[in-house]
């Protein structure tokens, strides 16, 4: 064969590829954006799962000496209960993270060997918005048990009263 049809047929695959790229670019833009919603999100419950492992570690280092028995126990009861929902949060949120990249990938693959498989990535993707919401979940309870614990210390304190 000839160079010449060699080159035409590189021209038209450059010219397909970039065809599917330019319709598939968009539909990939949504679960991208979730992704870094996704990443996000995860940086916040690390944040807060570091600062109530530092609060058990004060408590189990007696750096805490103005509690007495009865508080020390109660605040290792609720930080246990914030470490536990941060944790399934953690989770949730971790395993919708690969749900939304390997949507992302389905999206890619199926362009790129031409199949048309979107109940799959369709479905991945709700799975991970369902992970996602659950994540919400437990961050609103832990957020919960957070504000008890602020409440049942500081109700009397005359910095909150107006």
């Amino acid at each position: 064969m000839s160079s010449d049809f060699y080159i035409w047929l590189s021209d038209a695959t450059l010219r397909i590829t970039s065809v599917r790229f330019s319709l598939i670019a968009p539909q990939a833009l949504a679960p991208a954006f979730l992704l870094l919603a996704v990443a996000a999100f995860l940086t916040l419950l690390m944040n807060r799962l570091w600062r109530v492992s530092d609060r058990i570690r004060e408590l189990e280092e007696k750096k805490l000496a103005h509690l007495d028995g009865q508080d020390r126990a109660l605040l290792a009861k609720w930080l246990a209960r914030r470490g536990r929902l941060l944790y399934r949060g953690i989770r949730s949120i971790v395993a919708a993270g690969i749900c939304v990249a390997t949507v992302i990938l389905i999206v890619f693959f199926n362009a790129l060997v031409g199949m048309q498989r979107e109940w799959g990535a369709s479905l991945l993707f709700v799975i991970s918005i369902v992970l996602f919401a659950h994540a919400l979940i437990c961050l609103f309870r832990e957020i919960n048990v957070a504000i008890k614990d602020f409440d049942r210390r500081y109700r009397h304190s005359a910095f909150f009263e107006s």
